[in-house]
């Protein structure tokens, strides 16, 4: 499997939900038997929404954040992503294969004359500032998956 589609994933947030992290959290190392894994029962709290597919730049996004709107960003990541410094990611190595990830922009930030989306991501609390890692715009410009 190759991962999911954003058609899939737009389906899935319209009609089942996200949960909430606490009740269906991050599971690193994943299931030791897969064939035999379900999901936990009981879930109750979900967030279902609507979603659109929109060109990324920073205008856009923090039209959305300021309008209550939190998008979630599909983007080509590179190796920098998974070790954010300073829960920053502001890196211009190259990517050698298309590693296609989606998180959460929920701000907009400035910071030495550029300007940086706020995102949490879903590997967990160990990843970035409990979750969250600031990201410049020249990083998720350059890796737009649009």
């Amino acid at each position: 499997m190759d991962g999911a589609t954003i058609p899939a994933i737009s389906h899935a947030l319209k009609v089942r939900g996200q949960p909430y992290e606490t009740e269906w959290p991050y599971m690193n190392p994943g299931p030791l038997n897969n064939d035999s894994w379900k999901p936990p029962s009981g879930i109750e709290n979900v967030f279902k929404c609507q979603t659109a597919n929109v060109k990324i730049n920073s205008d856009s996004i923090k039209n959305q954040i300021v309008s209550g709107i939190l998008p979630i960003i599909a983007m080509m990541i590179s190796d920098g992503f998974y070790s954010p410094v300073d829960n920053v990611i502001d890196t211009n190595e190259p990517y050698e294969d298309p590693r296609l990830h989606a998180v959460l922009a929920v701000g907009i930030g400035h910071a030495n004359d550029k300007e940086y989306v706020q995102i949490r991501n879903s590997w967990g609390d160990q990843w970035g500032d409990q979750g969250y890692a600031w990201v410049s715009g020249d990083y998720l410009l350059s890796r737009r998956w649009d």
